[in-house]
């Protein structure tokens, strides 16, 4: 029982090995991919602190080391948006049932990959349908863009 015990701790550690990856690449998702598997083997009471102790440090890095790269407009949406989703997290926390957490958790993570599959596989290679680059918001940025 033991063994099994410290294979889950290795699983999870594994885990968040592949998703500060993916967070290092892409400048998010580390949560969101450890979050699965962290919580459903070490559950949700003790996934959830364990993932947020571990992954805190690394997104503090990250934020240090681009500071200057930051769009803080986008930001500033960002924080505002999710404002109301950490009080309502923090309250389905305490309410719902570790299992229906897990499902939720995994649903939404799915439901985020199917939305990325379409937009960067299915839209371009299948559909053939190809969006105009977005202009950057930062200062550095705009002034960069050459105009024609």
């Amino acid at each position: 029982m033991e063994f099994i015990y410290k294979f889950d701790f290795l699983l999870v550690g594994l885990m968040q090995v592949i998703g500060f990856f993916v967070q290092g690449t892409t400048g998010f998702g580390c949560t969101v991919i450890a979050a699965a598997v962290t919580n459903g083997l070490l559950g949700t009471t003790m996934g959830v602190p364990y993932g947020t102790a571990i992954t805190i440090p690394f997104l503090y890095y990250l934020a240090i080391k681009g500071r200057k790269d930051i769009s803080w407009k986008d930001l500033a949406k960002i924080v505002a948006l999710c404002a109301p989703g950490i009080l309502i997290g923090q309250h389905l926390f305490y309410t719902i049932s570790p299992q229906t957490a897990k499902i939720l958790i995994g649903a939404m993570v799915t439901i985020i990959a199917v939305m990325n599959l379409h937009k960067h596989i299915i839209k371009p290679l299948v559909i053939k349908d190809v969006e105009e680059e977005d202009v950057a918001d930062t200062l550095l940025k705009k002034s960069s863009v050459t105009v024609v």
